[in-house]
């Protein structure tokens, strides 16, 4: 995590810059139909399902990816690879460790 609050994810040797913004928060929501908190406690307890993790990484992606595409580049990483990306953006939302500066 950067001292800005953004997370970076690599999937398939490229480097993507995450960034939650309030708007991002709200998408999450809408499509995932859960609270940002019980996104963390699965992501933390190790019940979020795969197509949560995408979508809390697709709204947050600075440099935006379709979803289809996004999802083949998290099976092909390995999902274990990509939590820990979720996790530190988590923890950005939680903590509120976001720069607003930007």
């Amino acid at each position: 995590m950067s001292p800005t609050g953004e997370v970076l994810c690599t999937l398939q040797g490229k480097c993507y810059i995450l960034k939650p913004t309030f708007g991002a928060l709200c998408h999450i929501e809408l499509k995932t139909q859960c609270s940002i908190l019980e996104l963390a406690a699965q992501a933390l307890d190790g019940t979020l399902q795969v197509t949560h993790a995408a979508a809390i990484l697709n709204a947050c992606m600075v440099e935006r990816v379709e979803e289809e595409v996004l999802g083949d580049l998290i099976l092909s990483e390995g999902l274990v690879k990509v939590l820990p990306s979720v996790h530190a953006l988590m923890k950005v939302v939680l903590e509120g460790t976001l720069s607003l500066d930007d």
